[in-house]
């Protein structure tokens, strides 16, 4: 088992006892009462054969001397790279209040937004995503200050497309990025473009095959071309999404991705909402408008925890905290459980073994839910 809080520990599965070698802990972050990691972590084996853990970073809050940026160990060798949302050509960790452009990248006298500085936190609920198919992590950030369309080296409210060892393309630049042309106004209004973690999204079509969604804190969902995310072959231009388009979504967590084995469409569920991945016939992808479930009068559906498909099944929690399940297939409820269960607007469901394991909090209360797969609750830890 593998945990990163501040640094990065190996943690025995046995007795989950911290092992210190010479290549563990590994560092990162050198600014512990700012940085934190609130993403999921994410492994990724490389095409190479190299095994990664990438580690991104956020905030407190968008408060103080903090800089989004993610950090890929490499689980064979202890080697590691950073990859820094602002100042993009220092490769290290920041020390605080460190010399700006020499040790740091301190712009919080420089750059302000409405809710603190926003510096391109890394935040998003599952982290990075790596997809085997273009063997690149794909990060988004959050609101921050973006210049890179000009020379810069600052990629605020932006997806990134890295090497999975967090190299890019040289000199400090991914190998590929996304901006919406309303950068600006997304900085300014603490709307971040990376609510959300990119979710691949399977295609059938030969014009696109490698796609994917960023949905931001403006409820927009973009479909990105991930062979050339801004159209214009390269990274540090701005727009880009196909269509032109913003497909309204509402949810506030982890979009969830569901192949349907009965006619190998691509299906994407935000909360009590399904929206259908189609082509024309040139190749061309847009989204359209599925099944919405039922409200019961009790339940919205509209889920506090990113839900999870499994076996034609989608399971989440609500806003008031019970876990539902709906038929992935046209968006019946099969069955829904009233047992308080707490808030865990950070976690996600998971389903192992015929089990659903939810992590939650709240009532300074933190635990664990396991249930069966019918909904009848089986025990909780703390």
């Amino acid at each position: 088992m593998i945990r990163a809080l501040y640094s990065s520990a190996l943690l025995s599965a046995s007795n989950g006892t911290e092992i210190v070698d010479s290549k563990w802990p590994e560092i990162s972050s050198l600014k512990p009462a700012i940085d934190r990691v609130t993403s999921a972590l994410t492994i990724a084996t490389s095409a190479a054969g190299e095994t990664y853990l990438i580690v991104p970073s956020g905030s407190y809050g968008d408060g103080g001397d903090y800089q989004g940026h993610v950090t890929s160990i490499n689980l064979q060798t202890g080697s590691q790279k950073v990859f820094n949302a602002l100042c993009s050509n220092l490769f290290e960790h920041f020390v605080e209040n460190g010399t700006p452009g020499v040790t740091d990248c301190n712009y919080a006298s420089f750059f302000n937004s409405p809710n603190g500085y926003g510096m391109a936190a890394m935040w998003s609920q599952a982290g990075a995503v790596y997809d085997a198919q273009t063997d690149k992590i794909y990060v988004s950030t959050g609101n921050g200050p973006f210049n890179a369309n000009t020379g810069g080296m600052n990629w605020g409210d932006s997806l990134l497309a890295l090497n999975a060892d967090a190299s890019g393309s040289g000199m400090g630049w991914p190998t590929d990025s996304y901006t919406p042309t309303t950068f600006a106004m997304l900085y300014a209004q603490d709307l971040d473009l990376g609510l959300y973690s990119p979710a691949i999204l399977p295609s059938s079509s030969a014009k696109y095959p490698h796609l994917a969604i960023q949905v931001g804190k403006d409820y927009c969902g973009r479909l990105i071309n991930l062979d050339d995310m801004s159209g214009l072959h390269g990274p540090g231009h701005v727009g880009g999404e196909l269509n032109g388009s913003c497909y309204p979504f509402s949810s506030s967590n982890q979009i969830a991705v569901w192949i349907d084995p009965d006619d190998h469409t691509t299906r994407l569920f935000d909360n009590g909402n399904e929206q259908i991945l189609t082509f024309d016939s040139n190749g061309n992808p847009s989204l359209t408008p599925g099944w919405q479930v039922a409200s019961t009068p009790s339940q919205s559906f509209l889920g506090t925890t990113a839900a999870v498909v499994a076996n034609g099944t989608i399971y989440g929690v609500s806003p008031e905290a019970y876990v539902y399940a709906i038929n992935a297939k046209d968006g019946t409820i099969e069955w829904s459980n009233e047992q308080f269960v707490g808030i865990g607007r950070w976690t996600a469901p998971i389903v192992i073994n015929g089990r659903i394991y939810i992590p939650v909090s709240g009532n300074n209360s933190y635990a664990v839910w396991a249930f069966a797969l019918d909904g009848v609750s089986k025990n909780g830890f703390e």
